[in-house]
């Protein structure tokens, strides 16, 4: 297995119920949970609006609107 885990490797410990430990012991939400089947979702942050997207090499953006 490779030293660091790549979109696959995230999804089937999710899927498993294997959550990776978080240094501040936050929540931790799987992409999968937030865009189904969407490239990108808008997120509102009090006031201001984002938008977090996949990119076509599974890295996600976050952009201020």
């Amino acid at each position: 297995r490779r030293a660091t885990p790549d979109h696959e490797d995230q999804a089937r410990d999710a899927a498993s119920g294997a959550l990776p430990a978080t240094p501040t012991g936050g929540r931790v939400v799987c992409s999968e949970q937030l865009f189904g089947s969407l490239r990108s979702v808008w997120i509102r942050h009090g006031r201001e609006l984002y938008r977090l997207q996949v990119t076509r090499y599974g890295k996600l953006i976050l952009t201020k609107n």
